[in-house]
């Protein structure tokens, strides 16, 4: 969808303010809007929205969609533009901050290392500590926490002391949220730190997030228990306060902090004991979280018999996430008869039965697995896909050669092309995704594939095995990969070439063939290998090239763009859609309102039947479920990017988000989170909000369920 290089904020920015444009040109609306979607250079239109952004003649709320814009364009350049405008006093601070922060969050030129001038952060930290404005001093510590984790400790914890002394006027709320995410995020870890100031700096961070878990409102206390409970945080000491808070009946509360307790090793009786109460009678959550709690905490035969009890009590009407949180923990559990139990349940009937059978074969029943037969699972490619998992968990890897080779099997295995490419990955990549370099020894045709998924999986092993030949073989594949529409072979080879100049062995020469080759890739019209050509270059030759980093090619025309931005221009109610999968319907409003781009983009597909009979690869109980790759095994999508819109709502529960691997790569993917997740706040596009019944639905979910269709509600 949507035009080069363009930014969504633009079509807002006329939405919003339609007698503006009357005032500088005498075309319709929509003609000018529609003209600037199709702005070919990113950074042509970044200083036209600076030239807005500084002009005190403009509307307010233009201005403040055009701050938007540049911070959501990404090009740290557009920073003066900000800061100038932070200074001013005129403009929102709020919307100036969180530019800020998605800008510097989300720049693909964060790979030239850039050195983030102090006096970013520190401007944000005035606004932070001085702003009279509450939502100002919400949005600068957020915009902190996105874009500059490590910063803004000892601030947090001064304007968590005023809370406390009840010095702020107004619901603190949101500002108290937004100090949870600073405590929340992980510090700067310096060479010869003075074991005083790690201590000072880890004190702050304790008393912030301490303060937030007692807190009465329930929203500030699910934050400070949402990020005691990641990585960041285990080395702070909130064992009493998390303690304290297991006894609040909010389960979702309840739910994050048994996980903070549990990831911290904190084996209290009182703990333990509230585990086992929530893995038998909580919520769905709950249950999800108590699945993790009993495993880190309890001795393995426990959680065995505990895992099956909760197995049994969860029922064999329908598989859900509670099922597929059981199954997989069990998967890793180091008790005796776990894999037997798990291959008995896998030939029940019953729904989970897929689940069971790749949990036994990573429990270790081998010897059951290599039974199965292929001509078991040539029925359909979603059964042929089972099989290479199964055998993939299990590790039989003679077996997954066999299909490969092609001799003597079911036709499918041979001729699918996603069961072809889910077989070529299982055997090139490993569980930590590492490449094998006997992959490419033992199948050297993959490289010469018509699939560019398959090519670039040759690639990725081709290079793991330090080849002398790799270099010489690497360029014929990569004149070839030039000319695909999708970038997998292109982006592995480059990478490939990238690792090669590592070598000290490599010839000068090769290393002047790779540079030829990253420049060729700056005109690339693949943004993802328009990247990776930057990226190279500079490493091969600190030459600096800037432009090539923004914009996607989505082939809309003028003609497109005039069309959406008469619908948005017309300020049309919210969008009910109704998402029908085999567990039941999923209904949601899209936000057209806060990302019309990329609405319009989902839309485009949905009505076009592009989501029909599509399965959800991804699913992490109790965190999100993944569905819209048309191959069903994650990596694909509609052959095109979009334009990111992060930032503009919050994930709460039910938000529905569109994926991505890194600014503007997002296409046909999307999720919905089961829980609000604020760590992805501002780092992906949230365009959607599914309602409180369809809550359940997204909780039973597992991997392999279905979306049969998504359709306009009411038609």
């Amino acid at each position: 969808m949507g035009s080069p290089k363009t930014s969504w904020l633009v079509l807002s920015l006329l939405l919003v303010f339609v007698p503006w444009f009357s005032s500088v040109a005498a075309a319709e609306p929509a003609d000018d809007l529609a003209r600037i979607l199709q702005a070919e250079d990113s950074l042509k239109y970044q200083a036209f929205l600076g030239d807005i952004l500084a002009d005190a003649k403009q509307e307010m709320r233009v201005r403040e969609w055009a701050a938007q814009a540049i911070g959501h364009i990404g090009d740290p350049e557009g920073s003066p533009a900000l800061l100038r405008a932070l200074d001013d006093g005129k403009v929102n601070q709020a919307v100036l901050c969180r530019a800020l922060g998605e800008l510097w969050a989300n720049t693909p030129a964060l790979l030239y290392k850039i050195e983030i001038l102090p006096h970013i952060p520190r401007k944000l930290l005035d606004v932070a500590t001085k702003s009279p404005d509450p939502a100002a001093r919400a949005a600068a510590f957020e915009a902190i926490a996105l874009a500059f984790p490590g910063h803004g400790y000892r601030e947090a914890a001064a304007v968590q002391s005023e809370v406390a002394a009840g010095k702020l006027t107004g619901d603190p709320a949101p500002l108290l949220q937004a100090l949870m995410r600073v405590a929340g995020a992980p510090a700067i870890e310096l060479p010869l730190e003075p074991p005083l100031l790690v201590q000072e700096r880890n004190e702050q961070r304790q008393r912030v997030l301490a303060f937030g878990l007692t807190h009465p409102n329930a929203d500030v206390a699910y934050f400070a228990a949402y990020f005691a409970a990641r990585p960041a945080t285990r080395e702070l000491n909130l064992t009493e306060p998390l303690k304290q808070v297991l006894t609040r009946n909010e389960p979702l509360l309840r739910a994050q902090v048994l996980l903070g307790l549990a990831r911290r090793q904190v084996k209290d009786e009182a703990v333990a004991a509230t585990a086992r109460r929530l893995l038998a009678e909580g919520t769905t959550q709950e249950k999800i979280a108590a699945v993790e709690a009993v495993n880190l905490l309890l001795p393995p035969e426990e959680v065995f018999s505990l895992l099956q009890q909760a197995l049994r009590a969860a029922g064999t009407g329908r598989s859900t996430g509670v099922h597929q949180a059981v199954l997989e923990t069990m998967a890793g559990l180091k008790a005796k008869g776990v894999a037997e139990f798990l291959w008995d349940v896998s030939r029940q009937k019953v729904p989970y039965h897929r689940l069971a059978r790749i949990a036994a074969a990573r429990a270790g029943a081998k010897e059951q697995i290599n039974g199965l037969s292929a001509d078991q699972y040539a029925g359909a490619d979603e059964d042929a896909i089972h099989y290479i998992e199964v055998l993939e968990a299990a590790g039989l890897m003679d077996k997954l050669n066999w299909l490969a080779s092609g001799l003597s099997l079911p036709e499918r295995f041979v001729r699918s092309l996603p069961v072809r490419q889910r077989l070529v990955m299982a055997l090139v990549y490993d569980a930590d995704g590492k490449a094998r370099p006997e992959a490419y020894r033992a199948h050297p045709e993959w490289l010469k594939d018509p699939d560019p998924v398959i090519r670039g999986a040759a690639a990725a092993s081709l290079i793991a095995g330090k080849d002398e030949k790799s270099f010489k073989t690497l360029v014929a594949a990569w004149k070839r990969a030039k000319h695909d529409s999708l970038p997998d072979a292109t982006l592995e080879i480059l990478k490939s070439l990238d690792l090669l100049t590592d070598d000290d062995k490599l010839a000068v020469g090769a290393s002047v063939a790779v540079s030829q080759m990253a420049r060729e890739s700056l005109a690339d019209k693949r943004l993802e290998v328009r990247r990776k050509g930057v990226e190279l270059l500079h490493k091969l030759t600190r030459e600096i090239n800037k432009k090539e980093l923004y914009g996607v090619a989505t082939g809309r025309s003028l003609e497109d763009y005039r069309a959406l931005a008469k619908r948005c221009l017309q300020n049309e109610p919210p969008l009910q859609m109704v998402l029908r999968t085999n567990k039941g319907d999923i209904r949601f409003t899209l936000r057209r309102d806060r990302a019309p781009l990329t609405v319009d983009h989902f839309l485009r597909l949905a009505t076009t039947g592009f989501y029909n009979d599509l399965v959800f690869h991804r699913v992490v109980p109790g965190f999100v479920i993944q569905t819209g790759d048309p191959q069903g095994l994650g990596f694909g999508g509609p052959g095109y990017s979009v334009r990111d819109e992060e930032g503009a709502v919050p994930f709460a529960a039910g938000t529905l988000g569109l994926a991505s691997a890194g600014h503007d790569t997002g296409g046909s993917q999307f999720f919905f989170t089961a829980l609000p997740t604020p760590h992805l706040d501002g780092r992906y596009t949230a365009f959607g909000q599914a309602d409180e019944k369809s809550l359940a639905v997204i909780e039973d979910i597992v991997i392999g369920d279905r979306m049969l269709s998504i359709e306009l509600e009411g038609h």
